[in-house]
């Protein structure tokens, strides 16, 4: 019963959102939810980009990224009408976007 609750409320959600036209979003707000549905979504991808760069220290490395940009992914999706930090739309974190980060070559060993 919870489940099928569950996915009505989604349905419901995503129906709604789509129903808005496209020019009654802001283009900063359409892209902080963008970007806080990627960086939520793929946010684990930062575990292996850590190991990647820094070797058997990457373990840390990346699960603290994964957490940090998982965290800014969803702060970013539940605050994406308001303009948050600092009164703008600018990113929580750097580099903007999760695979950004996979488009630098790798270090030299």
């Amino acid at each position: 019963m919870k489940f099928r609750v569950s996915i009505l409320l989604l349905v419901s959600v995503w129906i709604g959102f789509g129903s808005i036209p496209a020019h009654a979003i802001e283009p900063q707000v359409e892209m902080k939810i963008r970007r806080g549905v990627a960086n939520g979504a793929l946010g684990w991808v930062e575990f292996f980009g850590g190991i990647r760069n820094d070797g058997p220290r990457g373990v840390f490395t990346g699960l603290y990224r994964t957490i940090q940009r998982s965290g800014a992914g969803v702060i970013e999706f539940l605050t994406f009408p308001v303009g948050v930090p600092k009164g703008d739309f600018s990113p929580l974190i750097q580099p903007e976007w999760p695979l950004e980060a996979w488009s630098a070559a790798a270090p030299s060993r």
